[in-house]
């Protein structure tokens, strides 16, 4: 029997180790939605925003709730709701999406990076939990929101409101 336990504590950890991350989309201090992350992704929280780390470390992603009544106003003026991470955001394709149940848009083009001043790409998905507007900027330097698109509409559609 006790030569069981090591074996058994070993399997143990292993499935806790299997559990994926989750991350957890908040406003006014009430978790709205939640999704597991892709394997070796996480996720934590920064004051008004969330920050998704990507496994290979890029891009920048982060989402946030914002004040808006709803997908299209928030849209109309997405350069000033995204000018912390990207500015001069010039969205060159507009898709539609469903997120959580609810219509969501997609938008993707270029811009300037906030932080260094470096152009960039990134994708902006505006998307509403109830009746609470989020705003998804996956954003950086090079192939990195091309590399991580597909994980990032993945990501989106495990996305279920509490």
């Amino acid at each position: 029997m006790l030569r069981l336990l090591p074996l058994s504590l070993v399997l143990i950890c292993t499935v806790c180790a299997a559990e994926p991350a989750i991350v957890s989309l908040s406003a006014a201090g009430k978790s709205l939605a939640s999704a597991p992350l892709p394997e070796g992704w996480s996720a934590v929280p920064a004051g008004e925003k969330t920050v998704i780390i990507p496994a290979q470390k890029r891009p920048h992603i982060q989402v946030w709730s914002v004040a808006a009544a709803d997908v299209a106003t928030a849209e109309a003026g997405i350069g000033a709701l995204i000018v912390s991470e990207v500015t001069e955001f010039a969205p060159a394709t507009r898709t539609d999406l469903t997120v959580a149940g609810h219509p969501a848009r997609q938008l993707s083009g270029t811009g300037v990076e906030a932080d260094d001043g470096d152009p960039g790409s990134a994708e902006v998905t505006i998307f509403a939990i109830g009746n609470q507007v989020f705003v998804l900027v996956s954003h950086g330097e090079g192939s990195g929101v091309a590399d991580r698109h597909a994980e990032v509409l993945g990501l989106l559609g495990k996305l279920v409101a509490r």
